[in-house]
């Protein structure tokens, strides 16, 4: 387990699992974009050389809602 790395994405609002969409709350549209957020994270992370996907040998994805 110490030779692991962890990286979390908080999705309380269901933004990462439900892709993109824009919906209404209280007369007031609202745009969820949690899979264009992840895209955006893991390309930075790949950029910067902070995780070398091309060397990744497990990955383990895990998620539960509240």
């Amino acid at each position: 387990m110490f030779d692991h790395s962890h990286l979390w994405f908080p999705y309380c609002t269901g933004d990462v699992y439900m892709g993109q969409h824009e919906a209404k709350y209280r007369h007031k549209n609202v745009k969820h974009v949690g899979y264009q957020n992840v895209l955006k994270t893991l390309k930075y992370l790949k950029e910067e050389g902070i995780i070398k996907f091309d060397r990744l040998e497990q990955l383990v994805l895990f998620g539960f809602s509240a």
